[in-house]
């Protein structure tokens, strides 16, 4: 296999599905479409199962199938930081840096419908009032003049957005940094066929079923529980692609299907994958770094055994992460200390404790938080995955050499319900795929977090310079300060970051880009994708 950046030492056999291949599901490769010239259809895995209906486009947010058919404002680069022109031509940012003005190009929806402004305040309200929304949307916009109005209901539409025939203007409350970055995110819907679906039923609504977008690709056919056929939009405004259909479809085992021809593009952070993909030749494989953690919450709250910090803090003392990182994730996890990977050197505290693995330590601290060792502590997780059943036997077995008996169980329930409901556990093991790491970090100060570490005015004010930060110094300095913090309460306890992969058949020749995060929307430039013949 070709590579690009680093496969480094993918050796072991150990599988790791963490989030599986990404993204939602599809058919199987052998129940695709009879479609003529198959030299012209791009064949992308997305997920193991069957094909029900179109992702919602506001909830899962960098789901390939989703950013062939709309498009944001803007678009981002691999960086997820620089932005360039979508459906808007053109913009411009006020003096004082709170007022973006955007012009939109002449794009049209699939029915024929102009793309207007007005397509996009209906859109930007309704994300606000819609229950199933990522909240990386609903937090930039609470921060608009007049958001958090709509937000408690209070107010029918934001007073700091305004859009008609080709123009639409947002005004912030203050300037952020990150305002393009999410803008870049955001999926424009059609207005005229949703405008009469309530809210809160949008994500169930019949056109994800067919629907009507506005980017490169159309809907051809939708198979439930086999595959999604899309070809080229006869609407779009700008170049035309050279793959005439894209076919999405499932994969149980994408490297056997790789291997046979089958497929031709899938993404997944699995490292039994990304080893057996270092033997396939005839695909380019590109290694993308992520914010996607694994880390163990620790049940704080309503839990007395584990409120003293000496008990938090010998945990991290007593988990090996070196060793685990190379004999469970195959030398491929990132190592963490606090919420930010040490390689960003430009937001790391340099102050931060490594928590190097000191056994003797956590025991010493143990005893001096009089830690009641005759009493097992409830270690649970909810991958079913057997890497990450190994990763907990491994935690399982480091926690019993310093003295501690150990009752390792998975959830029964679904994860958000054991994690911030029930609550019947000291720590648990969670994945947490961010876009940046101000998420990691206002992860504390969400209510069903505040359920399991209680509520801490400190971190609420640090989280809100962060999240209210004008420019990249303030903005650092709340970070650096979170972090401090962080490693003083150690209520979550950052284990590893796992990179993202992408494999490409090598039939296919794509330009020179700078790859980002599949889990996000970025320009992977597809219409400038060709057959490498």
């Amino acid at each position: 296999m070709k590579k690009n950046l680093r496969l480094p030492a993918l050796l072991a056999s150990l599988a790791l599905a963490t989030s599986g291949i990404a993204g939602c599901s599809g058919g199987s490769p052998d129940a695709t479409p009879d479609s003529a010239g198959q030299d012209q259809v791009l064949r992308v895995v997305h997920g193991k199962g069957g094909v029900d209906k179109i992702d919602f486009p506001w909830l899962t947010v960098g789901s390939l199938p989703i950013t062939l058919l709309y498009q944001p404002l803007v678009i981002a680069d691999g960086t997820l930081r620089e932005v360039s022109p979508a459906l808007a031509k053109s913009w411009e940012v006020s003096e004082d840096e709170k007022t973006y003005t955007f012009t939109l190009g002449d794009q049209k929806w699939d029915d024929g419908e102009p793309v207007t402004g007005s397509d996009v305040v209906w859109s930007v309200n309704t994300a606000l009032k819609a229950p199933k929304v990522a909240g990386l949307y609903t937090d930039m916009f609470k921060k608009l003049e007049g958001g958090m109005a709509v937000a408690d209901g209070s107010a029918e539409s934001i007073s700091g957005v305004s859009g008609d025939g080709q123009t639409v203007s947002f005004t912030l409350e203050a300037p952020d940094v990150d305002f393009l970055p999410v803008m870049a995110q955001f999926m424009i819907l059609p207005e005229h066929l949703l405008k009469d679906t309530d809210p809160l039923h949008l994500d169930t609504d019949p056109l994800w079923s067919k629907p009507v977008g506005n980017g490169i690709y159309k809907l051809k056919e939708l198979n439930p529980g086999n595959f999604i056929e899309y070809e080229v939009s006869d609407t779009h405004e700008g170049p035309t692609p050279t793959f005439s259909s894209v076919v999405i479809q499932g994969s149980a085992d994408p490297v056997s299907d790789a291997q046979s021809g089958k497929i031709d593009y899938f993404n997944t952070n699995d490292v039994s994958i990304v080893n057996r993909m270092a033997n396939v030749d005839s695909f380019v494989g590109h290694e993308v770094e992520s914010l996607f953690y694994r880390y163990f919450v620790v049940n704080v709250k309503d839990n007395p055994r584990m409120q003293d910090p000496k008990v938090r803090e010998a945990l991290m003392y007593a988990i090996d992460r070196d060793s685990l990182a190379t004999n469970v994730y195959s030398g491929v996890a990132g190592e963490l200390i606090t919420g930010v990977p040490a390689s960003n050197s430009d937001l790391f505290w340099s102050g931060a404790n490594e928590y190097k693995y000191d056994p003797e330590k956590a025991k010493s601290l143990l005893e001096a938080a009089s830690y009641d060792f005759s009493q097992p502590l409830r270690l649970r997780f909810y991958y079913e995955d057997d890497v990450s059943r190994q990763f907990m036997t491994a935690i399982s077995q480091q926690l019993q050499d310093i003295g501690m008996e150990v009752e390792l169980l998975k959830f029964q329930g679904d994860s958000t319900t054991e994690l911030f409901e029930t609550r019947n556990y000291d720590i648990a093991l969670k994945g947490f795929s961010a876009f940046s790491v101000s998420q990691w970090y206002g992860e504390y100060t969400l209510s069903n977090f505040e359920s399991v570490f209680g509520e801490h005015p400190d971190m609420i004010a640090i989280n809100d310079r962060m999240q209210n930060a004008t420019n990249e110094d303030e903005r650092k300095e709340a970070i650096l300060d979170a972090q401090k913090w962080e490693q003083e309460n150690n209520y979550k306890l950052p284990m590893f970051t796992l990179p993202n992969y992408i494999f490409i058949s090598n039939r296919i020749k794509t330009p020179d880009i700078t790859w980002g995060n599949p889990f996000y929307v970025f320009d992977n430039h597809i219409a400038e994708w060709e057959i490498d013949k």
